[in-house]
């Protein structure tokens, strides 16, 4: 179980929170309910609006895939012209 903070509420580990900012990218639940409540959820907001994973989300992850390699590709093609013409 991972240390207490300072309120005395769980931390959650590096998985979990890496788990939980992919499924918030995706825009469905990655994690199990169970551990998103522990870690995540605050009174009232159970969920977070995030719907159950479904064939949508590989979609969703394809997508997400591609946008961050023509971001990266982009980027490294203005690194490239920078230093052309430097």
């Amino acid at each position: 179980m991972p240390p207490a903070a300072v309120d005395g509420m769980p931390r959650p580990d590096s998985r979990t929170v890496i788990l939980a900012a992919a499924g918030g990218a995706l825009g469905s639940r990655v994690l199990g309910a169970a551990e998103s409540a522990r870690y995540f959820d605050e009174a009232g907001m159970e969920g977070g609006g995030l719907s159950e994973s479904g064939p949508g989300t590989l979609n969703a992850a394809v997508g997400l895939v591609w946008r961050a390699l023509l971001l990266w590709l982009a980027l490294l093609l203005l690194l490239s012209l920078a230093g052309w013409l430097a």
